[in-house]
C-alpha cells in the first residue's frame, strides 16, 4: 500500500511540475509568491510545491 501512495505522490507532483502554467490560469494567483519570487512567481510557487512533493514522496517510501 505504501508503494502505491508512493506512485500517486510522485505523479502529483510531476503534474504540479508539468502543468504549473495551466494550474495558474485555471486556479487564482498567489499574491505571496508574486511578491516573493516576482513576475511570474506562481508560476514558480507550483514548481516547487511539485518538487517537494516529489521528495516527501520518497521520503514516505523510505521511511517504510
Amino acid at each position: 500500500m505504501q508503494f502505491i501512495y508512493f506512485l500517486l505522490l510522485l505523479g502529483l507532483g510531476f503534474i504540479c511540475v508539468i502543468y504549473s502554467k495551466w494550474i495558474q490560469d485555471h486556479t487564482f494567483r498567489i499574491d505571496t509568491a508574486e511578491k516573493f519570487f516576482g513576475h511570474g512567481g506562481t508560476n514558480m510557487a507550483w514548481k516547487v510545491i511539485g518538487v517537494l512533493v516529489i521528495a516527501f514522496s520518497f521520503y514516505y517510501l523510505i521511511k517504510g
